[in-house]
């Protein structure tokens, strides 16, 4: 992680979803993903522990930042924190039903550069709740 990236410029947002592999390597997806222009690649590994999530994050944060592109981690903020990820995203229910009200009580007083927050929002009232939260970047879906 040791560039800067602006979230904002994002043009390209590609997924390695476990859900969808087929067989695929997930990691010559990431390297396929980056090759072809993607700004920003999101792994999401719906159902996967979160011992098997950092073992896939640890194979995929090098390729990804390798190539100049950042790797958002989808509902595990640790495995974000210990692999060095840029991001890490997290629905309404993630963040707010497991007590959190704001991105630093993910964090804590970590000293660490920690991973920018993003969360999902899919009604006018989730982005109000969302916004007061202070993420990085918040993600809409109808």
């Amino acid at each position: 992680m040791a560039y800067a990236f602006n979230l904002f410029g994002a043009k390209l947002y590609t997924f390695v979803d476990t859900a969808y592999l087929n067989g695929r390597d997930p990691g010559e997806l990431t390297r396929q993903l980056c090759a072809g222009g993607s700004d920003l690649i999101q792994l999401r590994a719906k159902g996967f522990a979160e011992v098997e999530v950092l073992a896939l994050a640890n194979k995929l944060v090098p390729i990804a930042d390798a190539a100049g592109v950042p790797l958002v981690i989808n509902d595990f903020p640790k495995v974000a924190l210990q692999t060095g990820a840029q991001f890490c995203h997290l629905g309404q229910e993630d963040f707010f039903d497991c007590g959190y009200r704001t991105a630093r009580d993910i964090w804590g007083e970590s000293k660490a550069i920690v991973p920018k927050l993003g969360l999902s929002t899919h009604t006018p009232n989730q982005a109000q709740r969302a916004l007061a939260a202070v993420p990085a970047h918040r993600s809409a879906r109808c």
